[in-house]
């Protein structure tokens, strides 16, 4: 019993056609994958940096809320919100931020013992990048001020953050 060794010469095309239809279907398949990987990387780089980018403006509100306590609205409802400019060094992407005021009380834990108000604020930061994400974050805060019918020494408390929130904007 031999070979034949036509026969064997005439099954190696289509056993090699056959191998490299799998390696295509398998390449295809992983070109798919990085595809897909590609874009999922390039969705959370952009969240990532919205979200840093939306931080600009509560930091921002909160540097002006420390430096500029008088700069701060007091009445309500007539003080319109005060808008921030804000610098924004990685360039991708833009923020808007307004710092308003939205309530007063008079309990402050801190100072119980004097006559106070405590006024409450919101910093509402918007930030989009290229325009395939926007993000709000909203940032609250409150100051405690000294209320004297005369005169007084005039004490105030640093802001006193209390809440934060982030809001995925479509």
């Amino acid at each position: 019993m031999g070979i034949n060794i036509n026969r064997a010469i005439g099954s190696a095309l289509p056993i090699v056609l056959m191998l490299l239809m799998i390696l295509s279907l398998l390449a295809a398949n992983a070109l798919r994958t990085a595809i897909a990987e590609s874009r999922l990387i390039d969705s959370l780089l952009v969240a990532g940096q919205v979200f840093e980018t939306a931080e600009l403006g509560i930091m921002a509100g909160l540097r002006f809320a420390y430096e500029n306590p008088s700069g701060l609205p007091t009445d309500l409802p007539t003080d319109l919100p005060v808008t921030l400019s804000i610098v924004n060094p990685n360039r991708r992407g833009t923020v808007e931020a307004t710092l308003s005021h939205t309530a007063i009380d008079n309990y402050c834990p801190m100072m119980d013992v004097l006559p106070v108000e405590r006024l409450h604020y919101e910093i509402h930061s918007v930030a989009s990048v290229d325009d395939l994400l926007r993000q709000t974050h909203i940032q609250g805060f409150y100051i405690c001020r000294e209320v004297c019918p005369g005169p007084c020494t005039g004490i105030e408390s640093f802001p006193v953050e209390s809440y934060w929130t982030v809001h995925d904007d479509a």
